[in-house]
């Protein structure tokens, strides 16, 4: 553009006498000048909007250079006395501003070629300065539109100019008159035509200052830019911005004395549009610690606009763009303040109420959501023509009063029941409990996934989970008897932390199992390991599961004779298990190992210091043997005991015993010969510190005693074997020195025969204190002593010329390299001849450099400091050597080869064998599976499912009269409640969410939405996307006309298959009892009151549903089982099956889906496969809640054994979900 615009001035110069070039050229420079103000403009706005300097510093440089480019344009009117144009003028004085505004360095900082342009440009502005400072006093109202640029004005209320005149030299100086709503403002206003200078009362553009306390609110209005101000003519206020969202004035002012502390406190922030008057009103005036004038969600992440003529609040809330806070309108929430209702508009002007905090109706609903939200986040409000309604903003949650007077959510599809026992959870104060309205017996379970706090009372534990805005959906199936999550590693962990910090010393009435069992049986099942490297949030909940084990810790550490135990004494002692960390050690170490494919890394090392392995392994095991099997473990541990070895009856095999019966033997006989040691030197050289001979030994602890180095007290011992006159003196040494585990029964052998043995009596002892580092018949070797030497070499004479070396030549280099190593060689002949010289001495207690015959290039008196040291301990060690030679010929003439019999123990008392231990309580698989149960041909259903009726309503009276006492104390048989008709289905399959009125089929606009994707790739120019394409068309062509089969029994009343469903339901429970009676049958291994003390003490196996099915699983452990077990098994399992179809078919015809109504009706299932061939299908069934279609079977059978005798199992586009399913049938 530069270049540009300098051709054009020169053709406007060379072109002055023609009469169309000049034309054509002032038309292309009036152009540029165009281009070059939107480019000021733009580089404006982007000033503004910059959240950081280095940002904010470049585009102040760009405009900097677009306006200097722009008011070149002007050099064409140098000359001129005409005024200005009025645009041209406008242009000109706003180009004149922003480059005053924008040199906010000094002009030597600048880049060279920008400093000879605001050079050019202040002469330029000089030399135009008369001219200027005429036409604006022409054109007063030029002056305030270009001013207007810089400074804002309100759009209703112009700015007046008076006397408007010229001051000095290049000065304009005017009044200006400024309505704010109450009174008109005067501000005197200072224009320089050189510079570009603007003062509004002597004050300059400036930037708004952003105290710490002040940063968070301006953050939040405005984002991180740097905020441009002018002087506010507003009473109170000090500053305008120059930015103006949704075309509001922003004045900003300061408390001197704000009367509340928090973020926004001090300062005035008032938004000014027409007759509109805001004033933003800080959050904490509407709050406190321990009460809220609004709700949360009103208060949190919301702006508070005062409009001070209505005396209303609009409150806003924070949108994903910075400028939806400045919608400020009639249509958000309202407060009156004059009236005190906080209310928002909705269609035929009704409106929306917010119910008091501070009232009944809201206490009583925050009650409700007591533990699963806080109070101050609830947002409670009263349509006008419908019901109450209750906002969960953070869980994204609405509810709404039904016509049975409960909550209900249509996004969760399900309302607050009003009975909030799950059958499991007893403690657990956060959990709500929701149920289908359409089924009162699908019921599900919402908890937030907050942090977990567990405190004790009395014998249980209350447990809590902080609010937060996640929440997790447990289902309870009461047809398996356990509740049900999605298959997310939070989730998953999540449930067995529950059922952990719940457990009870009873089973919950819907598991049949304590928490315990539950939680350690769910960390141990497959479902719980890891897939992926686990999250912060899985990690958590398995450390707070860790927590749980107890802490053993040997004490002392080091000895591992006692042990302490911790306990957390904040925890029932039921919660509190050993297996918990194990469990939970083994799902991080398989996480830690797929971190390694992860991209984002995680701390798996949360956990805390485990205690002892060995001693927490012995406890779990102990525990194990007086606890039920809950699983489908075979046979408890079985570790081979250790014998005991009493003190009062040593065997002949302990060898610390019999070691300590030796010594004793030998001070009590006395003998002329006896097995000492071989080599007694070797086994003193092992340690780094032989003691000295000067002292006796003196200590007399017995702690000392037992861990005592014999080797570093060897000189004392001996000397006090030598002197000690009594035998028992004698004992009470040695014994001691042999029972320990460190001690060498050859060295205390040979003590004591330093005591026996005159000749050993007889030999002088050395006279040195200690002999370090010994090793037997060592001398000085000259290598060693070379290498000692040799640090103390003199260095080679610095020559002068050696700082000169960069510049020698390679001749006088290759000679000082050649002087050196001379140097060098000599010095370590040197070493060597004084190394030669002091050994020639050798052996002397110290060497003489008096008689040396030359000059030696070695530091003499340094080196043979050391060498001193190191000659000493040599000659030290070869004194002591020579003393062993001695006393080892004399231990060899004494020796003898006979060896110490322990005489034989007799025992005081007899020992009695005790009972073999072992087996009281029985497991299921392996002891109660191998019982026989009823023939399914001999017993009727029918009948079974009568004699269960008539139990239910005997015990009826006793289960209501227990009705107040919680039911984990609560001792009767555990049992489904009654089933009575209903008139909507159960739905399994679909989200629960669902409404029952949803369409399964798409609509027109889904399906028009779907074939152009699907068109979109049919018509792709890749011949795989055509393909595709083309077989996603037929598929969604045969799903749009998938029609319910006119014979179909699709018009069957809900009420009959909802009562079938409720009789197959019964005839679950009726298999259980009868499989459970079965089990409790007495027999010649198992007696009734053995059975009933086991199930009075909880030690009898947990026979549940989910511990029924698994006994079929063909990865269980093997086992003959009892006669007609297995029948009875299957049986049960078909009729989960079938009940399951029912449900589904009930479900899908309350919701309108007659797809899946017919298929479920078409496939009645087993139709070719049996269930006793493949049991894991069964399972397979019972657990994913479907039936295997007859296709699947086929596939899945040819694919085991196909025609060609080879296994493979290939993934196909079959449709219907069959390769899915299929190749779980293969595994």
């Amino acid at each position: 553009m530069d270049i540009v615009i300098t051709l054009l001035l020169r053709v406007c110069t060379l072109t002055a006498t023609n009469k169309t070039l000049p034309t054509r050229a002032l038309a292309a420079l009036a152009k540029a000048r165009e281009i070059c103000v939107r480019w000021v403009v733009m580089l404006r706005a982007e000033t503004y909007k910059a959240s950081d300097m280095d940002t904010a510093q470049r585009c102040q440089q760009y405009a900097l250079c677009a306006a200097i480019l722009c008011k070149r344009t002007f050099v064409i009117h140098v000359n001129q006395f005409v005024f200005l144009d009025p645009k041209d003028l406008q242009i000109f004085i706003e180009c004149c501003i922003t480059v005053q505004d924008n040199l906010v360095v000094e002009v030597g900082a600048l880049p060279q070629v920008l400093q000879h342009a605001v050079v050019a440009d202040t002469k330029l502005s000089y030399r135009l300065s008369s001219l200027v400072c005429r036409s604006i006093i022409s054109s007063p109202e030029t002056f305030r539109l270009a001013i207007r640029a810089v400074w804002p004005e309100p759009e209703d209320r112009p700015r007046k100019i008076s006397s408007l005149r010229c001051e000095e030299v290049a000065w304009v100086v005017c009044d200006i008159y400024e309505h704010d709503g109450w009174d008109e403002i005067r501000q005197m206003v200072h224009f320089n035509t050189c510079t570009g200078l603007l003062l509004v009362d002597h004050r300059p553009l400036g930037r708004l200052p952003k105290p710490p306390e002040h940063t968070e609110i301006l953050t939040e209005l405005f984002g991180e830019q740097a905020l441009l101000t002018r002087p506010s003519n507003i009473r109170g206020m000090e500053y305008t911005l120059c930015i103006q969202p949704r075309l509001y004035r922003i004045d900003v002012g300061y408390e001197s004395s704000p009367s509340y502390a928090g973020p926004g406190s001090g300062i005035i922030v008032r938004a000014t549009k027409g007759q509109q008057y805001l004033q933003l009103i800080p959050r904490q005036v509407f709050q406190s610690e321990q009460s809220w004038d609004l709700p949360g969600p009103l208060v949190e992440g919301c702006f508070h606009w005062l409009d001070l003529r209505t005396g209303k609040v609009f409150i806003i809330q924070k949108g994903e763009s910075k400028d939806d806070i400045w919608n400020i309108n009639q249509r958000n929430w309202t407060l009156d303040i004059r009236s005190g209702v906080c209310s928002r508009p909705t269609y035929l002007n009704a409106k929306d109420r917010i119910v008091d905090t501070y009232s009944p109706l809201f206490t009583r609903v925050s009650r409700i959501f007591q533990g699963f939200e806080q109070k101050q986040h609830l947002l409670v409000y009263q349509p006008t023509a419908r019901h109450l309604q209750v906002e969960l903003r953070r869980h994204q949650l609405l509810f709404y009063v039904n016509p049975r007077q409960l909550l209900e959510s249509p996004q969760l599809g399900s309302e607050i029941d009003s009975n909030q026992d799950a059958g499991t959870w007893y403690g657990l104060e956060s959990k709500l409990v929701f149920r289908n309205p359409r089924d009162l017996q699908q019921r599900s379970i919402l908890i937030p996934l907050g942090e977990l706090h567990a405190r004790r009372q009395g014998d249980t534990m209350l447990v809590n989970t902080l609010p937060c805005n996640i929440y997790g959906r447990f289902v309870i199936n009461k047809t398996l008897g356990r509740i049900d999550c999605a298959a997310e590693p939070l989730l998953l962990y999540f449930k067995a932390l529950l059922h952990a910090y719940t457990s009870s010393v009873f089973p919950d009435p819907l598991t049949g199992r304590t928490g315990t069992e539950e939680a350690l049986q769910f960390l141990s099942s497959g479902v719980c390991q890891p897939w992926s490297p686990l999250n912060a949030g899985s990690v958590g909940a398995l450390s707070k599961i860790s927590q749980l084990t107890p802490r053993h810790e040997y004490y002392p550490t080091e000895m591992k004779s006692m042990k302490i135990d911790y306990w957390a004494d904040s925890l029932t002692e039921s919660v509190q298990h050993e297996r918990f960390r194990p469990l939970v050690e083994q799902i991080l170490a398989i996480s830690a190992e797929l971190q390694t494919f992860a991209l984002v890394e995680v701390d798996q090392n949360v956990l805390a210091p485990s205690g002892d392995v060995h001693l927490s392994d012995r406890s779990r095991i102990r525990r194990q043997i007086f606890e039920r099997s809950f699983d489908n473990t075979t046979e408890s541990p079985k570790l081979a005991d250790a014998t005991y070895s009493p003190r009062d009856c040593p065997l002949v095999s302990n060898t610390r015993h019999c070691q300590v019966l030796e010594i004793v033997h030998l001070l009590r006989t006395w003998p002329e010969k006896m097995a000492t040691t071989t080599s007694l030197a070797q086994k003193l050289s092992q340690s780094n510190l032989v003691g000295g001979f000067g002292d006796i030994y003196e200590k007399v602890s017995l702690n000392d005693r037992l861990n005592i180095d014999l080797v570093n007290h060897w000189g004392s011992l001996v000397r006090s074997c030598r002197e000690y006159k009594s035998p028992f003196a004698l004992m009470f040494l040695l014994a001691p020195f042999s029972y320990s585990t460190k001690a060498e029964i050859g060295l205390v052998r040979t003590l004591a025969a330093f005591a026996i043995f005159e000749e050993l009596k007889m030999i002088e002892l050395p006279i040195w204190t200690d002999y370090a580092n010994f090793q037997p018949n060592q001398v000085p070797q000259l290598q060693y002593l070379t290498k000692i030497i040799e640090p103390f070499k003199t260095p080679a004479p610095k020559d002068d010329g050696d700082e000169l070396q960069q510049f020698a030549s390679a001749k006088q280099l290759r000679r000082i390299r050649d002087q050196k190593t001379i140097w060098e060689n000599r010095a370590d002949d040197d070493c060597k001849f004084l190394a030669m010289f002091l050994l020639s001495q050798w052996p002397c207690i110290e060497p003489d450099v008096a008689k040396l015959s030359k000059p030696l290039l070695v530091d003499i008196e340094a080196a043979l400091q050391v060498v001193r040291v190191e000659w000493k301990r040599v000659y030290q060690n070869m004194d002591l050597s020579k003393h062993l030679d001695e006393v080892q010929s004399i231990l060899n003439r004494r020796h003898s080869e006979t060896k110490y019999e322990a005489p034989c123990f007799i025992a005081s008392e007899d020992i009695f064998q005790e009972r073999l231990r072992g087996g009281e309580i029985p497991f299921l698989r392996p002891d109660l599976m191998k019982k026989t149960f009823p023939s399914l041909l001999g017993t009727s259903i029918a009948q079974v499912s009568q004699t269960n009726l008539e139990t239910a309503k005997v015990t009826g009276a006793v289960r209501n009269s227990n009705a107040a006492r919680h039911p984990a104390h609560i001792h009767q048989p555990i049992r489904l409640p009654s089933y009575a008709p209903r008139g909507a289905g159960t739905n399994v399959l679909a989200p629960s969410w669902m409404s029952s009125k949803t369409a399964l089929i798409p609509s027109n606009d889904a399906t028009a939405e779907l074939k152009q994707i699907v068109s979109e790739l049919s018509s792709s120019k890749s011949l795989v996307r055509q393909k595709y394409g083309d077989d996603l068309q037929r598929s969604l062509d045969a799903f749009v006309t998938r029609r319910p089969n006119n014979d179909s029994p699709y018009h069957i009343a809900n009420a009959t298959v909802t009562g079938e469903g409720s009789s197959l339901l019964m005839g679950i429970q009726s298999r259980f009892t009868v499989i459970e009676k079965a089990l409790e049958a007495q027999d010649e291994h198992l007696s009734a009151s053995r059975i009933s003390w086991l199930q009075a003490g909880h030690l009898w196996p947990a026979v549940t549903t989910i511990t029924l099915l698994e006994q079929l699983r063909s990865t269980a452990t093997p086992i003959p089982f009892g006669k007609f077990v297995r029948e009875n098994l299957i049986d049960f399992g078909l009729a989960i099956t079938s009940a399951q179809r029912h449900l589904r078919i009930n479900d899908a015809s309350m919701r309108g889906d007659a797809g899946r109504y017919s298929d479920e009706m078409a496939n009645n299932g087993h139709s070719n496969w049996h269930p006793s061939e493949h049991p894991d299908w069964l399972l397979l069934e019972i657990e994913a809640n479907l039936m295997i279609r007859p296709e699947q079977v086929d596939v899945a059978l040819a694919t085991i054994s196909p025609a060609s005798g080879s296994n493979s199992v290939l993934q196909m586009n079959m449709g219907q979900g069959v390769f899915g399913l299929y190749s779980d049938c293969v595994v």
